[in-house]
């Protein structure tokens, strides 16, 4: 059985183009059968020409890879001219520049790519790449103008996709509000703003309050963290590019959500200042977007809430909603929708809640139940605790919910989390995500993993310093007065071996800061140091650590005449946890540079 995550909205943010792919999906409209003919047209496999225009005519039961599409071929010079009426010059400069398979160049694969126009402004593509339409697609399902089957990966057209495609403006008007207010992170976004009206707030305060916290999936940037990239921002070019980019995926669904709520009349836009500190370092303000919800917004969310003369709106919850990025995702839904499932027909305590789910071969720690309490709330559902009697209610009521039949183990990941919640009580939860991030292989998050790495020492552990990244930069370079530590980390899933082009790479920045020679390397980041920092470490971060990297740690010390270590990110947390609690000063930290692992019991 295919399984996808749904419920989240990354880069849909039309209402007009959700609109025209569900008219284009109704049989019998003006869109259905313009599609036909754009397909005809522009699609180049034969073979998938003929089954796209086949499942349109039946209208019902649609592959769901026939309708996003899927990775394809680059098209020729001689197809670009074809399709795209282009000459021999810009038609091979265009092959040219995605040669190695740029989405630009791809032939069309998906039903839903070729309802949307590219957003190409030196000719005429009249389709989206498949992340762009699957974004689309997602969101229709989340929102239940299209129901999905898992078991055979199908997609199918609901009546109220239907009756919202053929009905006039007004009509589709209260069609979309109706899914709106049933969708979860909608609601949420609601509920945020509805708590001061008076009060705008930009993407990062709205990604701040929603999702699970500490998770990979529902990152948000500190205000401070955003300004501190704009203050750092090398040119106004690079600065403009920071504003308009630098966001997490919180921020991202904020964003996203909010520009359909604005669409519906429920939310309005205006512009704020963000004021922070980076560290000891004074950042220079700056004006966002940002959101307030309108009377109509805040009486339509009461109104779901149901009372007397509206009915309460049920929340759309997809099983897939309740974990997205996650490495562990499959365990996290599986564990959260048996508790949701439990509080559908009682109120339970947690001690309740604990035995119920151990029944069902789940034994979840108490700090566990509570987290996940927390974070079906911030995705907005609503369950309340009421103190007397230390129960916990679920307010909403849910529809969508499958849970499936097969049991979901813990992974080893799961377990170390479940410690880290159960121990760590003094540091903010939102860097409990740097376990997600350190046990991911990927690009973007081995980028989060250095940037919020770098927000820990200097946020919540009162370091300074810099998140540095780049090349020939170590990714973090923080001190706490006299005491220096050049920081690299490394997101890997099955654990990290220092390897001897790593152990090198750190020797280079041990040698750029104590030779501080601008012809070895001109960018000087150890500029980051202050003048009093007189004593160094370093230190590597990752998830475990595996191989021989205790002889590569003792070999860069008698190189350097430097000790470091490294440390897995829940021994980070647990570090972290005793310097908030006094256990640990930063000053102690020296001293656990035996060039090996850093380990608390």
């Amino acid at each position: 059985m295919e399984r996808r995550t749904f419920g989240w909205s990354q880069d849909a943010s039309n209402l007009d183009s959700l609109t025209e792919i569900i008219k284009a999906l109704t049989v019998g409209t003006t869109q259905h059968f313009r599609i036909i003919e754009l397909i005809k047209r522009y699609v180049v496999d034969q073979h998938l020409k003929d089954r796209m225009i086949e499942s349109l005519n039946v209208g019902s039961k649609y592959p769901y890879v026939l309708l996003k599409g899927s990775k394809s071929t680059q098209l020729t010079v001689e197809q670009n001219q074809e399709l795209f009426s282009l000459d021999l010059e810009a038609a091979t400069n265009k092959t040219n520049k995605t040669k190695k398979g740029g989405r630009a160049n791809e032939s069309c694969t998906g039903i839903v790519q070729i309802c949307l126009p590219a957003q190409t402004k030196a000719y005429y593509k009249p389709y989206q790449s498949d992340w762009s339409a699957e974004s689309y697609l997602k969101l229709a399902i989340s929102l239940n103008l299209i129901s999905y089957d898992p078991e055979n990966d199908q997609c199918t057209l609901t009546d109220t996709a239907k009756r919202t495609a053929l009905g006039d403006q007004n009509q589709q008007l209260t069609s979309y509000r109706e899914a709106f207010l049933s969708f979860p992170p909608a609601v949420r976004i609601l509920q945020i703003l509805s708590q001061n009206m008076t009060t705008p707030l930009s993407k990062f305060e709205l990604g701040a309050n929603l999702g699970f916290i500490g998770e990979a999936g529902f990152g948000s940037f500190a205000p401070n963290m955003f300004l501190w990239f704009l203050n750092s921002s090398q040119n106004a070019k690079e600065r403009a590019e920071n504003k308009n980019n630098k966001e997490r995926m919180c921020d991202k669904y904020a964003r996203m959500t909010c520009s359909f709520l604005e669409k519906l009349d429920l939310i309005t836009t205006t512009t704020k200042e963000l004021k922070g500190k980076w560290g000891n370092l004074e950042l220079e303000p700056t004006r966002v977007k940002a959101y307030q919800i309108t009377k109509l917004g805040y009486d339509l969310l009461i109104n779901s809430y149901g009372n007397s003369s509206h009915p309460k709106i049920p929340r759309r919850v997809l099983y897939e909603t309740l974990a997205t990025a996650a490495p562990d995702r499959s365990f996290l839904r599986y564990r959260r929708a048996h508790i949701l499932n439990l509080l559908k027909s009682k109120s339970l305590t947690t001690s309740e809640l604990q035995a119920k789910l151990k029944l069902l071969d789940l034994d979840v720690p108490n700090a566990v139940i509570l987290e996940d309490l927390e974070g079906l709330n911030r995705i907005g559902i609503r369950i309340d605790y009421d103190r007397h009697t230390q129960k916990y209610k679920l307010v909403d009521q849910i529809i969508g919910l499958v849970i499936p039949h097969e049991k979901v183990q813990k992974e080893m990941l799961t377990l170390i989390k479940e410690r880290v919640i159960d121990s760590v009580k003094h540091v903010d939860p939102k860097y409990f995500e740097l376990l997600d991030l350190a046990f991911t292989d990927t690009k973007t998050n081995a980028t989060d993993l250095e940037i919020l790495t770098a927000e820990l020492f200097i946020e919540e552990l009162q370091y300074k310093g810099q998140h540095l990244g780049g090349a020939n930069k170590p990714d973090i370079a923080v001190y706490y007065d006299q005491d220096g530590l050049i920081i690299d980390t490394k997101a890997y899933a099955k654990g990290f071996s220092i390897s001897a082009h790593q152990r090198d790479e750190m020797s280079r920045y041990i040698n750029d800061n104590q030779k501080r020679d601008l012809n070895i390397n001109p960018n000087a980041w150890w500029k980051v140091f202050a003048p009093e920092v007189k004593n160094f470490n370093h230190l590597f971060v990752s998830s475990t650590f595996i191989g021989k990297f205790a002889q590569q740690l003792q070999y860069i010390a008698k190189d350097k005449n430097q000790n470091g270590a490294c440390i897995s990110v829940e021994n980070l947390l647990i570090m972290a946890e005793r310097i908030k609690t006094k256990m640990l000063k930063q000053a102690d930290i020296k001293d656990l540079m035996k060039n090996d692992e850093i380990k608390f019991d």
